[in-house]
C-alpha cells in the first residue's frame, strides 16, 4: 500500500491495491529477507514498493537486524511521515531516496492527495539524522515541469539538504490515472 493517492502513480497496481486483492502474496518474517540477503552477500536491502512507511514496524523490526548482520538499510520513499516516528526509524537508516512530486503545495494537494511541507520537513529530518539522501523529481508535463517550480526545487535542495545532494529527474509514462498526458 501507499499512504498517497497520486493519480501518475507508477506502480498503483501494488500500492492502490489491498493485500487481498494481489494475485501472489509473499509473507516473510524479518530474520527470513536478512537471513537470504546475508547468505548471498548482499550489502544492503531496500524497502520500496510501495512506500515503506506503511509497513513501519516491519522495516523497523528488520533494519535492527540488517545491521546486527552487518549490512545497510536504505529507504526508497515519498517520505510522508510524522517527524517523531521518521527520527525513530533513521536510527536503522543508512540512505534514502525521496520522490520530492513537485515543489508546489497546491499540486500534492490536487495530484497526490497530500501535501508538500510535511516531506520537506521528512528530508530535513533525514539530513540531520545523517542519511545519506538523493531527491527524485518525476517530470508530469504541464503540471510540475515548469522550470520555475524546478529551479526553486533545485535551489532548496541546495540550500536546505546541501550541495553535494544528487537530484534525480525522471521521465513520465502516462499510467493509472493520468493516461492522457503524453510521455
Amino acid at each position: 500500500g501507499c499512504n498517497l493517492h497520486c493519480l501518475n502513480c507508477q506502480n498503483w497496481q501494488l500500492s492502490q491495491r489491498g493485500g487481498e486483492e494481489m494475485e501472489q502474496v509473499y509473507r516473510a518474517d524479518p530474520p527470513e529477507p536478512v537471513r537470504a540477503a546475508n547468505q548471498e552477500g548482499c550489502e544492503s536491502i531496500a524497502y520500496t514498493y510501495s512506500d515503506p512507511v506503511v509497513f513501519y514496524e516491519y522495516v523497523r523490526d528488520s533494519g535492527e537486524l540488517v545491521r546486527d548482520a552487518g549490512m545497510h538499510n536504505v529507504f526508497i520513499t515519498a517520505a510522508y511521515i510524522n517527524p517523531e516516528p521518521l527520527r525513530r526509524l533513521c536510527r536503522v537508516l543508512d540512505a534514502a531516496n525521496v520522490d520530492l512530486k513537485a515543489f508546489d503545495d497546491g499540486f500534492y494537494r490536487r495530484v497526490t492527495g497530500a501535501s508538500l511541507q510535511p516531506v520537506l520537513d521528512a528530508l530535513v529530518t533525514m539530513r540531520e539524522e545523517g542519511l545519506w539522501i538523493e531527491v527524485t523529481n518525476l517530470l508530469i508535463p504541464t503540471l510540475n515541469d515548469d522550470p520555475v517550480m524546478i529551479r526553486g526545487l533545485a535551489r532548496w535542495v541546495r540550500e536546505e539538504l546541501g550541495e553535494g545532494t544528487p537530484l534525480h529527474f525522471s521521465r513520465f509514462h502516462p499510467q493509472y490515472r493520468m493516461r492522457n498526458l503524453p510521455p
